[in-house]
């Protein structure tokens, strides 16, 4: 009589893949190796293939099938461990944890609040996390976070599988913003070699969102810039705009808003810079709890709709604004002093 699959079998394969070594794995759960092997093998009868490489040394490596496995494993293991919660009181029930990125942060804490009054038996935490897209990632995959929204690069796209799932939420258009005497200010269709003569004032290599400016700068031919200013602060970098001959990449819709005090202006580029991408992540944990998942899509499609709604606004009233952009038979306005917008690092790319 052929033995059913167990729970048991599945969590001493991934820890064995988890622990790189049948030894360290079998010490971990204080078996012998030859139980843990045995397991395996087991498991391995049960479903008619081979799941490692058979080696002398070395560390133990998944065939296609093992990989295959493997993925299931962690899915059904998953599937238990929710089970579990949901079964559980509802004063038991597992926190949710929300990661998000600085710039996204402005259109969501509230949102966060609206969850809090939804879901009151749930105890949810947020988290101002200033890191780049892959470590923000990596702390998904690893529970730290159950959802998080981030921004990355264009090139990195949309990934629905594997243990963390990623959906572009909206683009944030990027835009370069110079002083009102800098010479290209009245140039129509500035291009890329324009820019280059010049040199940028930016954040610094630390910054999260420097690599997604560098990339989509480097994308359009403008890979190697003098900087002017490399700082995390904002306003320093502004500052430095206003006062010299530098240009500033920055977020579109917050460069509006918080350069007009600087007077500053956006140039009319003849290129596109390509957009970097605000995505939605989750683990597994999403995939078996529905408030969780219902939670996520909350927030997703708030900041698409939120985000939508600013562009369609700002964009008629300000069109006529830029230079290059004029309506027919209109003569371009003269710039308008404001009061500025209260302003953080993360608007800044």
């Amino acid at each position: 009589m052929q033995c059913h699959i167990t729970l048991r079998q599945l969590e001493i394969l991934l820890l064995v893949i988890e622990q790189s070594s049948f030894r360290k794995a079998a010490a971990s759960l204080g078996l012998s190796p030859v139980a843990v092997g045995e397991h395996i093998r087991a498991l391995e009868d049960r479903l008619r293939v081979s799941l490692f490489h058979r080696r002398r040394g070395g560390p133990p490596l998944l065939t296609p099938a093992g990989e295959l496995a493997a993925e299931r494993a962690r899915a059904v293991i998953a599937a238990v461990n929710h089970l579990e919660a949901d079964l559980l009181p509802l004063s038991t029930r597992p926190n949710w944890r929300i990661g998000l990125a600085p710039f996204v942060s402005r259109n969501l804490l509230g949102r966060v609040a609206e969850l809090r009054k939804r879901y009151p038996d749930r105890s949810i935490t947020t988290d101002i996390c200033d890191r780049e897209a892959e470590a923000i990632t990596t702390m998904v995959a690893n529970g730290v976070f159950d959802i998080a929204i981030t921004i990355t690069d264009c090139a990195d796209g949309e990934n629905l599988d594997g243990p963390v799932r990623k959906e572009i939420i909206i683009d944030e258009p990027l835009a370069v913003f110079v002083s009102q005497s800098h010479p290209l200010a009245g140039k129509r269709g500035v291009l890329a070699v324009d820019l280059a003569d010049f040199p940028i004032s930016t954040l610094s290599v630390a910054h999260p969102l420097r690599h997604v400016t560098d990339a989509s700068l480097k994308t359009c031919g403008l890979g190697e810039l003098r900087h002017a200013i490399e700082t995390d602060d904002y306003s320093e970098i502004l500052a430095s705009v206003s006062h010299s001959r530098s240009f500033a990449c920055m977020f579109a819709e917050s460069g509006r808003a918080d350069t007009i005090a600087h007077r500053l202006i956006m140039l009319d580029l003849a290129f596109a810079l390509p957009a970097p991408q605000v995505v939605l992540l989750t683990n597994e944990t999403a995939a078996f709890d529905r408030q969780l998942r219902l939670a996520a899509e909350y927030l997703a499609n708030h900041y698409r709709s939120e985000a939508g709604t600013a562009r369609r606004s700002k964009g008629s009233a300000s069109r006529d604004k830029i230079p290059g952009r004029l309506a027919p038979g209109t003569q371009r306005p003269a710039a308008r002093l404001v009061q500025p917008t209260p302003s953080v690092s993360g608007n800044l790319c």
